[in-house]
């Protein structure tokens, strides 16, 4: 319900999309980088997803080094909750 400052960039904000749309559900690394990636699906490092996951919880998270809302499926992807 809140503004955030600066807006999410358009990969970031493609991210949560997905990740909200499918609230709750786990989302593989592979579905993330086709919505931010389209371009290039097949060929996003895990490493990217990372960095850019690590963009938006900065940026959503209350505490972003302990996330509440984006969280890490490990070996899968990530899943968003919501309190």
């Amino acid at each position: 319900g809140q503004l955030v400052s600066p807006p999410l960039s358009k990969k970031e904000f493609d991210i949560l999309n997905l990740l909200y749309s499918r609230k709750g559900e786990a989302c593989s690394q592979d579905e993330i980088a086709k919505a931010g990636w389209p371009e290039r699906e097949y060929d996003v490092a895990p490493a990217e997803i990372q960095q850019c996951i690590r963009r938006v919880r900065l940026r959503v998270e209350p505490s972003p080094s302990s996330p509440q809302y984006i969280v890490t499926i490990s070996g899968y992807g990530y899943r968003l909750d919501t309190p």
